[in-house]
This record gives C-alpha cells, sequence and structure tokens, in this order.
C-alpha cells in the first residue's frame, strides 16, 4: 500500500541565513509484514534525506524495542512457569510420597492385624482339638461309667 502526500520542507542557508522553502514530493510505503512506513523523497536535499532516514531509524529502533521488550516479558513469563511446573512437581511428588507412606504404614498395621488375628485362630484350633480330646475321654469315661452300673 502507498501513500503519497506532499511535504512543504524549510531548508536554512547556512551562507545567507535566508530561508527558501522547498517542497518536494514524497512517498510513504507501508510494509505490509512490518508495518513499517518506508519514506521516498524524490528532489530532496541531503539535509531532507538525512531527516527522513533518521525518521525511519527512529520509527525502526521503537519497533525494535517493543519487540525486544515483548520478547523478555515472554522469556520471563515462560521461565517463571518452568520454575512454577518444578514446583508443583515437586509438592506433588512430596504428596504422593506421603500418601504411598501412609498406604504403606496401613498395609504394614493390616498385615500385623492378620498375623495377630492367624496367632488367635491358631490358638483357638488349639483349644478346640484339646476341648475335643477331652470330651473324647469323658465320653469313654461316661460310657465305662455306664458298664460298672450295668455290672452292679
Amino acid at each position: 500500500m502507498e501513500q503519497c502526500i506532499f511535504l512543504e520542507w524549510i531548508e536554512h542557508s547556512r551562507m545567507d541565513a535566508i530561508s527558501k522553502p522547498v517542497i518536494c514530493h514524497i512517498s510513504v510505503f507501508v510494509d505490509p509484514f512490518s508495518q513499517n512506513s518506508i519514506f521516498f523523497c524524490s528532489h530532496m536535499s541531503a539535509e531532507f534525506q538525512i531527516f527522513v532516514y533518521r525518521k525511519n531509524l527512529e520509527e525502526a529502533q521503537e519497533k525494535f524495542s517493543s519487540l525486544y521488550s515483548a520478547y523478555e516479558t515472554v522469556v520471563t513469563e515462560l521461565q517463571n512457569f518452568h520454575e512454577e511446573q518444578k514446583n508443583k512437581d515437586r509438592h506433588n511428588n512430596a504428596y504422593h510420597e506421603v500418601q504411598a507412606r501412609s498406604f504403606t504404614e496401613k498395609i504394614d498395621g493390616m498385615t500385623a492385624q492378620i498375623i495377630n488375628l492367624e496367632e488367635a485362630l491358631a490358638q483357638k484350633n488349639k483349644e478346640l482339638k484339646q476341648l475335643m480330646e477331652n470330651v473324647k475321654k469323658l465320653e469313654l469315661e461316661n460310657e465305662a461309667i455306664a458298664i460298672l452300673k450295668a455290672q452292679v
């Protein structure tokens, strides 16, 4: 896209200190990618060319400064994001380790309870076996008593 404007530039003569207007045709080209304005002037003095080049340079420096500032902001945000992720990962790892220890302690406690119950069951089975033996002895004695009573 090209925009043409007409500027009136007052050029000061250093020799006689008389001001004389110089009219030149200035074309402004807008770069579609960077949106930078590029000035082009036909029939212009060296002083005006320097002015135009300085203007273009100032615009480029401003855009570079803005772009660099945005770049630094993105880099800082990225570093902060990575640091937050590391902190979250550390926090999550610590949380999972605490949970794992808790589950391990619960499993150890349940294992101890099972062992105690198995020992108690073994003890009860042993007592039951002794009681069954005692019952058999008592039944034999009862039969012997019944036989002896029948003989008397």
